[in-house]
């Protein structure tokens, strides 16, 4: 029987010029995989066609999805869904391996190493880094702080906060200790895939740290021409372009992962690692990229680069802000509501608007952001700048329609330390209540 391979992405309409970039990497390099993508957004009047198969949720049939994606922001529910639709190609497509990649990564070559681990073991892993930031070459050197506080230090709490594996990657053999596996981690991130390193989850990634110890024959990935990216730089600086190939060394670069890529700017190579410039590393790293950002451009990015995201709003055109999100995430109840994007009659929005049972004079919504003052969950005030809570008070108002300075002060009755939450807010926010 021949082997099925399957390799997907998943975007929303933004990242479409991404993924379109990708799949053209991969059909030029790996033609024998069967190519998708999962869309995390509605198509609407958009030319979404490319080289590769697209498929739409509703095609999952996930339980309960309208809340997940209320729940979860534009990037959690982009990973939440990753098991569904891998489980989906197993076994409603009926391939034998599965691999994923981020859209916002290019294939330059084969990726024979990868099959072979995929016949021996059930899931395949790529750590981010390899070695340790010991002796990171001369010109990486202005990445230390100090002799007393070394920036390897600092690298290695990174990793422990958000992952030891980079999820732009897995690659999965279908078996029963697989769809096990599948199984435990859709469980897991239907309920905690948060952005929230604070609380131990980075969507996700976080989770799969345990995957080595609980299941069984998990292969880690240890060639450094996989997944090249800002975080391993340091180790993979011996790039270099021969008979139009790029070359690690002596190898081919089997896949570059673009993270944090901005055209906005236009000497960093990562907006996640502002410190790095092309200038430091040499001449090859900017060819890579140069080539990568012509590819997403010939792909439409300037034109697609900000669709709007369908689940990012309710029916009504107004925006669903994190604090929403939280709030609802948070409802003992929220069967109630039914579908939380619409807003009609007994609807989430509705009931946000409506006077508190435990004071009259204030809505739903302010009374469960004053329960979520010290971020319990998805943190309200540490999650946001000063100027992204003084933007979301000012939408909270807006949304509220009636809510003004009296309304606000008369929070504190419910409970004795009410006052020093208002003051503080109000210290941050400045004359938005006056």
């Amino acid at each position: 029987m021949k082997n099925k391979t399957a390799v997907f992405t998943i975007i929303s309409k933004n990242y479409i010029s991404q993924a379109k970039a990708l799949m053209d990497s991969l059909a030029k390099t790996n033609p024998e995989l069967k190519r998708f993508v999962l869309l995390v957004d509605k198509k609407e009047n958009y030319n979404l066609s490319g080289n590769y198969q697209l498929i739409e949720l509703g095609q999952l049939k996930i339980n309960g999805l309208r809340g997940l994606l209320f729940k979860y922001d534009i990037t959690e529910s982009n990973t939440f869904l990753k098991p569904y639709f891998i489980e989906y190609l197993f076994k409603m497509r009926d391939f034998d391996k599965v691999i994923y990649l981020d859209p916002d990564i290019y294939v330059f070559s084969r990726m024979d190493a990868l099959y072979s681990l995929l016949k021996t073991h059930n899931i395949v892993l790529i750590p981010h880094i390899l070695s340790p930031t010991t002796s990171p070459p001369d010109n990486l050197s202005f990445l230390y702080s100090s002799e007393n506080d070394p920036y390897k230090i600092q690298y290695d709490l990174a990793f422990l906060q958000t992952g030891v594996y980079n999820l732009g990657f897995i690659a999965l053999s279908k078996s029963k200790e697989t769809l096990r596996m599948l199984q435990w981690w859709k469980d897991r991130l239907s309920k905690l895939c948060y952005l929230n390193p604070e609380r131990g989850l980075f969507v996700d990634q976080k989770w799969i740290d345990l995957v080595p110890c609980y299941f069984d024959k998990v292969a880690i990935l240890k060639d450094k021409t996989y997944n090249i990216a800002y975080w391993n730089l340091f180790e993979r600086h011996d790039l270099r372009k021969s008979n139009d190939k790029f070359l690690l060394g002596n190898k081919k670069i089997v896949f570059f992962h673009f993270s944090g890529l901005s055209l906005e700017h236009k000497n960093m190579i990562s907006t996640y690692m502002s410190k790095y410039r092309f200038k430091d590393f040499n001449k090859t790293l900017k060819k890579i990229f140069d080539l990568y950002v012509r590819e997403i451009i010939n792909a439409g990015y300037n034109a697609t680069k900000c669709l709007r995201y369908y689940y990012g709003y309710y029916d009504n055109g107004v925006k669903i802000t994190d604090s929403q999100r939280m709030v609802y995430s948070n409802c003992k109840n929220i069967k109630k509501f039914g579908d939380p994007f619409k807003t009609g009659k007994n609807g989430f929005f509705e009931w946000l608007r409506q006077p508190s049972n435990t004071n009259p004079h204030i809505t739903n919504f302010q009374h469960e952001l004053y329960k979520f003052r010290t971020g319990t969950r998805r943190p309200y005030i540490q999650k946001s700048s000063m100027a992204n809570v003084t933007k979301e008070i000012k939408e909270i108002n807006k949304l509220m329609g009636e809510t003004n300075k009296k309304n606000i002060r008369r929070v504190a009755p419910m409970i004795n330390s009410a006052k020093s939450f208002i003051r503080s807010l109000m210290k941050m926010t400045g004359n938005i209540f006056k």
